[in-house]
Formats: C-alpha cells, structure tokens, sequence
C-alpha cells in the first residue's frame, strides 16, 4: 500500500512541477509561445504537460496490456503491484488535471468532463479491487495514445500547422488510438461476454462489474467519437483534398 501512495504522491508532484517549469521549456523550443494571449498561454502549458505524465501512464500501459506475462484476462484474484501503482498515478493526474480545469475554466469540454469524472471514479475501484487486474489494464492502455494527441494539439496552438512534426504526430496519433482505443473495444467485450458465459462476471465485486459494465461503455463510446472525428478531417485533408488538386491539375491541363 505504500508504494502505491508513493506513486499517486509522485504522479501530483510531477504533474505540478512540469506545469511549473513548462514556461522556460515552450520559450526555448518555440518563438510562438511568447505571443500567445493568456488564455492560450494555460492552454499550451496544460497540454505540454499532460503530454508528458501521459506518456509515462501510456508506456506502462502498453507494458501491462500487451506484454507483461502475468497480465492476461482470464486471470482473477491477482494482486498486480503494477497496476495498482499505475492506476493510481493516473487517479493523482486525472484529479491534478481537473483541478486545472476548475481553476481554468476554458480548459474543460464536456467530454472531458465526462472523461476525467469516470477515470477519477474507476481511479479507486482499480486500486484497491484486485479481481480482475486486466480490466485495469485495459484503461491504462488509452493513455499510449494521449501523447501524440497533447502533442498535436500543442503544434496546433503554437501555429506550427507546417512543420513536418505536425504531420508526422497526427499520423501516429491515429494509428496509435485506432490501436490503443478503438480496436481493444470488441477484444474487451468478448473477454465480458465470456466472464458472463462461464460465470465469472456473477462472482466479480459490484464496484468492478461498473468499471466493466457502465464506466467502459461511456469510454469506448467517447474513444469511438473522438477517432471518427479524427477519420472526417482525415478524409476532408488527405482524400478530398487530393481530389481537388487533381481537379484543378486537369483542369489547367485543358487551358
């Protein structure tokens, strides 16, 4: 239990101190973030810094998801530290977090809202409810996306639509949430499907069976909204306009 408040403790201290020390790292690294208004000003200091907690979560996440040995869903009553850590490291950043939003109103949408309000829920019953530590897992997994997100938008807020980063970042975003978030969704469900049909669903602690049932299906329903929005300004800035290049190319070809 004690490691598991160290890393909560730690996850709040460093989210508050990248957030402190993010003026002297986004002056060096980008000209444009001196002319920023205040509001945009919070609004990049709040997205670097998430960038950077959720890539520590999003690494661990991946670890126990796809590759940690021990981790696997049909495996219950078992007290995975890892997890238990991780998770509550998310818990401490998601509570910093809205504690940014609350101070700074502009930073909070409704899915985010609604987003931090199921995570900060969840944050405790995957602490200290040991049943199904895969289920965990399979929300620490998201947060391999929630990088390259923070890092576009940040590049969307200093005006650097035209570096190669741009470009780069918004390609790995979308793979990386389409595999992280959106393709995890019916694996997920089968394994729930399963737990139901041999029984174990039934034997699980009623706080697990609403992060399994309630909380996942909020989730999935936002990370399935979030990527579509991502796949319409992909078809609108790869596929259409192509079509009008090409357009306009035969066009001049006939003058």
């Amino acid at each position: 239990m004690f490691w598991i408040f160290v890393a909560a403790l730690s996850s709040i201290m460093l989210t508050f101190g990248v957030y402190a020390a993010v003026l002297k790292i986004l002056n060096r690294l980008s000209p444009n973030y001196r002319r920023l208004d205040p509001k945009k000003g919070v609004l990049a200091d709040n997205t670097f810094t998430s960038a950077i907690i959720t890539a520590i979560i999003g690494v661990i996440g991946v670890y126990l998801y796809f590759f940690d040995p021990e981790l696997y869903p049909s495996r219950h009553n078992y007290d995975c530290l890892l997890q238990r850590q991780a998770s509550a490291a998310h818990l401490a950043y998601n509570i910093a977090d809205a504690l940014m939003m609350i101070r700074h109103r502009h930073l909070a949408t409704r899915a985010l809202i609604l987003h931090h309000a199921v995570a900060i829920t969840c944050g405790p019953i995957a602490i200290f409810w040991t049943d199904t530590p895969w289920v965990g897992a399979a929300f620490l997994v998201f947060e391999a996306s929630s990088p390259f997100v923070h890092l576009r938008s940040l590049l969307n807020i200093l005006s650097e639509k035209t570096n190669r980063l741009y470009t780069v970042t918004g390609r790995l975003m979308t793979a990386v949430f389409f595999i992280c978030r959106v393709a995890t969704i019916p694996t997920f469900w089968y394994h729930v499907y399963m737990w139901y049909k041999d029984g174990v669903l039934q034997k699980i602690t009623w706080p697990l069976v609403h992060m399994v049932a309630s909380a996942r299906l909020v989730i999935d329903s936002l990370n399935v909204y979030w990527f579509s929005l991502m796949m319409k300004y992909l078809f609108k800035r790869v596929i259409f306009v192509k079509g009008d290049v090409k357009k306009k190319d035969g066009d001049f070809a006939q003058t």
